[in-house]
Parts: C-alpha cells; structure tokens; sequence
C-alpha cells in the first residue's frame, strides 16, 4: 500500500503540519510536527505490511539453497566478494543460510536476480576448477542461493501459473457431474531446447507430471474442478501408442516414436518426451529458430482418459490411465497445467549439479510437487 507525506496538511493542526496518507483512497493515517516523523510513519507502515504478507505466504528455503547461501558467506569472509558487492546480497545470503521464510515478493526478487545475471554463470572463475573461483559473480549467485535457489523461486512462480487455469471450455458441468471432450490437451509452458552430441537439435521436458494437483476452468470455486494424473498413467500408452510431434497438432510429423525420433518414458516425476528434429525439415529449422528466439516457449500433449474417477461432487478429476494421441509445439497455449523449466545443454555434468541433473525439468519437477504438498499443508 503506497502512502504519502503531505506537508502543511489541512487535515493535521497547525502544530503537526506534516500528513500521512494513503495514495488510493487519501486516508489519514498520522500527523506529525517534522518531516522527519512522518517519514519514519511511513517506514513503519510499509515494515508492518511487508511482515503481514510474510506471515500469510511465506516459504521456508530448501537445504541445497541454505547450503549455498552458507557457502557465499564464507567466501564473503574471506574478501571474495568484490568491490560491487552489496549489503542487499550480503542481507539476502545471511537470511538464506539461516533458513528463514521469505516472503512471495523476495521469490520474486530472486527470480528476478537469476534473470538478470544468467550471463555471470559463462564468466571465467564461475565453476570449480576455473582460473579466479569463486569469481564475485559466482560468490553473488550463491549469496541468492545458487541454481539450487533459481530452481526454487521459478518452481515457485511456475507452480502458481499452473494453477490457473482458465475457461471450461468444451468441459460442461451438468446435473449428472462433467462432460469432458473425447480428446484433450494439457499445456507445457517452457520447453528444453538443446544439441546432441552430433549437434541435431533435440526438445525434451516432461509432458506431464505424476501426482500434482492443478485446476481447470479457474478450479472447483469457479465452477471447474482439480485435476491429478496419477504416476504411472502413461506408461502403457508411452510404450505401445505410435505419436508423432506436430506444431499446433497439425500437419507433418517432425518428429515420430515410429522412426524412434521421438521417445516417450514414464518415470517416477512423469510422462517425459525426447524429440530429435531434422535440421534440413524447413519446419523443423522454423521452430527451432522460434524456441531459440523465444517466439515460440510451449508444448502441449493430446489425450484421452482409459481410466478416471472423480469424487462425490465432481470437483476432483483423478486420471489413472491415459492414451496418448500426439505432443505438439504450439504458439498460443491456453491452459499451462505442467511448467518445464529451459535448459542450457553445457549445465548439464557440471562439478556442482544435484542428483536431479542432466535435465532440470526433473528438479522443478519435483519442486511443483514440494510446493503444493507444503500449500495443502497450511
């Protein structure tokens, strides 16, 4: 809530000319004898808002981000830091380390930071055994909480898109519960785009994942419902189902599991795709240039339902089996129910990755689930 200091205020007496308000709605909140007071009014007021929206949305760092947190402050002991080095980056990496909650603005803020400073990760003195590690920029990146801290904050953000979930759509809710279409569409709002080692582009990502909760048509308060594939509901169709991959589920194939371009594995996170393009398919260059360029950022997969349940009020949807139909690069998605997080192929193998790498889609995989289980929980 922004507030404002007016001076020589007609709403305050003569002797506390100085007034406190609210921008909006031009509420009064104090009058004051010095500019200094009420500048320390409003300081006070936007403390106590900022503690409020801690208690009521908070999320407590994982230990990877603790660790990293902790790592910084050592290297800021010992002078590593650099010169451009900030109090706001020293503050962030004590609190880190100390594993207290943050709030949904300081997600934001991180998020925001590994966005601006992706470019400090490919600097000399960055990763272990480089000439100058820790570089200040590393000692920085970890201050925030590293990849493991990255990972985290768009987890969180990405997690929070996923739930919304617009427009029934060709869903109908009737007397009898919900009449879905007979072929349905799930959306991916990132997908990886990379190089093999004979340097033909591949798209990979996981095309759903396993027991996360998400909303279609705004949820069961705006007349839609939750919905939950259960783990292993793709596992037959991924390994009997011909698919190809399509561009807005459209036209000639790109991609196949017939020709084995394209595979499909059903493992503990979720339904996870690889697709080997033909750099010589006109399309196939097309889209590659439009992910890399980011004109293009999302897939989606078509299915039906072998096996579904739902509870007595219609307001859950659990799918236990799946048939897949295709998977597709499209251009305008409509309904993000999974997030896979884009990936650089050179993160992959590094000294420092987690267990969950090659492929950070399986980190944030994971973290989607973290962070709803920790949601049902409050």
């Amino acid at each position: 809530m922004p507030w404002e200091i007016v001076q020589e205020d007609a709403a305050c007496p003569v002797d506390r000319p100085f007034g406190v308000h609210k921008v909006d709605d031009g509420e009064l909140e104090g009058c004051h004898a010095s500019y200094a007071d009420a500048d320390a009014q409003v300081s006070a007021l936007y403390m106590a808002e900022s503690e409020d929206e801690e208690r009521q949305d908070s999320y407590t760092p994982p230990q990877a981000v603790q660790a990293a947190a902790a790592r910084a402050l050592d290297w800021i002991a010992e002078g590593l830091a650099g010169d451009g080095f900030t109090d706001v980056g020293r503050a962030r990496a004590a609190q880190l380390a100390a594993g207290e909650a943050v709030s949904r603005e300081t997600i934001g803020r991180m998020a925001n930071y590994f966005g601006r400073h992706a470019s400090d990760r490919d600097a000399e003195g960055f990763d272990r055994g480089d000439d100058g590690y820790p570089s200040p920029g590393r000692v920085a990146w970890d201050a925030w909480g590293g990849d493991a801290g990255r990972d985290w904050a768009s987890g969180i953000i990405d997690a929070e898109a996923a739930r919304s979930m617009v427009g029934m759509g060709d869903y109908v809710r009737t007397d009898d519960g919900v009449s879905v279409p007979d072929r349905e569409t799930r959306y991916i709002e990132r997908v990886e785009l990379r190089e093999s080692e004979d340097g033909l582009p591949v798209i990979e990502g996981y095309a759903t994942v396993y027991d996360f909760r998400y909303d279609i048509a705004g949820g069961p308060e705006a007349g839609g419902f939750t919905e939950v594939i259960s783990r292993g509901a793709a596992t037959k169709s991924a390994g009997e189902a011909a698919v190809p991959l399509l561009v807005n589920h459209d036209g000639i194939p790109l991609a196949h599991t017939r020709s084995k371009t394209l595979t499909l594995e059903s493992d503990d996170i979720g339904l996870r795709i690889s697709a080997t393009l033909d750099p010589s398919n006109p399309t196939a260059a097309e889209v590659r240039s439009a992910l890399e360029r980011g004109d293009m950022s999302a897939m989606s997969f078509a299915f039906t339902p072998v096996r579904q349940s739902w509870n007595a009020d219609y307001t859950v949807r659990t799918i236990s089996e799946v048939k897949l139909f295709d998977v597709s690069v499209v251009t305008y998605p409509a309904n993000p129910s999974t997030v896979v997080k884009l990936r650089d192929d050179d993160e992959a193998g590094t000294a420092e990755t987690t267990d969950d790498k090659p492929g950070r889609s399986v980190s944030h995989a994971r973290r989607q689930q973290a962070v709803d289980a920790s949601r049902k929980r409050r």
